[in-house]
């Protein structure tokens, strides 16, 4: 009994979240960083209204679609999802740098910060968090000493 048990919590894991998170659709966005096209995937909250925008930076080298498929997954749970390649990475033009991928995460949150934008996917302007995985995680830190 213990094995079974075993292999189905082993097979929970191994389910990846965006399997479970069916309902959310993304919609491809772009924005400029330093004169060029940046790309990536906006989750809208699927709800009527969203708790919160996370901007979610990828590891290395990017992410076409969805990190571990926290943006369905989020997206589900009344919290918008940014996620975007910077430059060089995965469809978005440029040459890819840390310093480019800081300007780049400073892009995306004015971005966010537009109005159009913020209307459309119900973004709150003051309920915005930056988050990131693996390297993501790391470029991410930089970005918090930089005044806004």
């Amino acid at each position: 009994m213990s094995r079974r048990l075993l292999i189905a919590v082993l097979a929970l894991i191994a389910i990846p979240l965006s399997v479970l998170s069916q309902h959310a659709q993304s919609v491809a966005v772009e924005f400029l960083s330093g004169g060029v096209c940046v790309r990536g995937q906006f989750f809208p909250s699927v709800g009527d209204s969203s708790i919160g925008t996370l901007l979610l930076v990828p590891g290395w080298p990017g992410n076409p679609m969805d990190v571990l498929g926290l943006g369905a997954f989020l997206a589900e749970r009344d919290i918008n999802v940014l996620m975007f390649n910077p430059r060089g990475m995965h469809g978005s033009e440029g040459t890819t740098s840390f310093a480019h991928a800081l300007e780049d995460i400073e892009a995306a949150l004015t971005w966010l910060k537009q109005p159009e934008i913020r209307e459309r996917f119900k973004v709150d302007a003051n309920k915005i968090t930056l988050g990131g995985y693996s390297w993501g995680g790391g470029i991410r830190c930089g970005v918090s000493g930089i005044p806004r």
